[in-house]
């Protein structure tokens, strides 16, 4: 044990007093090639990250750019819609019943996608509610760009919990068909419906 000692000293004293120079100026070059490497990777590290910030920053500044287009353009179309003449006679849309706009009860909410305030109507005949007349107004080409516009900076979660509870509370009958209109495609209610049996569910 005491020869183990001795020599564990010698070794470290000539490590100390230059015997081991070459080993320990292998030992700084390796340790300076490294610390280059590391920087070198940090560096890069550094560089991802700030990739990541920049497109996270112009994601958020072009949502925001689109928003404030969403917002103009509705809020210049109700703009032109207030100059124009009221309507004294409404046509239901799905229906096709007329009567004058008075026979019509009105609801009223603000559009949750920029587009300002929505006026609907409740049919006397059908009782369906529709509107509003802007969207209804649109071309299918208008109407598909302003979908396309709006989902690329809006986004609506699965709703199809919520779609099915809606839809069992209108106490349906199988031989009759119904539309899920609107569902969107985060919706799995129509698969749901028609794996338990309902076949005449349509989106």
């Amino acid at each position: 044990m005491r020869a183990a000692v001795q020599r564990l000293r010698s070794i470290i004293s000539n490590a100390v007093l230059g015997g081991g120079e070459a080993d320990v100026s292998a030992t700084a070059s390796a340790a300076d090639t490294v610390a280059d490497s590391k920087k070198a990777e940090l560096k890069e590290e550094a560089k991802k990250e700030l990739k990541e910030e920049l497109k996270e920053e112009l994601k958020s500044m072009e949502q925001d750019l689109l928003r404030h287009q969403i917002s103009a353009k509705w809020e210049l179309m109700h703009r032109i819609d207030r100059l124009r003449e009221p309507e004294r006679q409404l046509t239901c849309a799905l229906c096709g019943h007329t009567e004058p706009t008075e026979a019509f009860a009105v609801f009223e909410s603000a559009c949750i996608f920029e587009g300002g305030e929505i006026t609907r109507h409740q049919c006397p005949q059908c009782d369906v509610i529709f509107g509003s007349s802007l969207i209804l107004s649109l071309s299918a080409e208008e109407l598909t760009r302003e979908y396309e516009w709006h989902y690329r900076v809006f986004s609506e979660g699965d709703s199809t919990e919520q779609e099915l509870r809606a839809f069992y509370a209108l106490n349906p009958e199988r031989d009759k068909k119904y539309v899920n209109w609107g569902s969107g495609a985060w919706s799995r209610s129509i698969e749901v419906l028609r794996a338990d049996g309902w076949a005449s569910v349509w989106l």
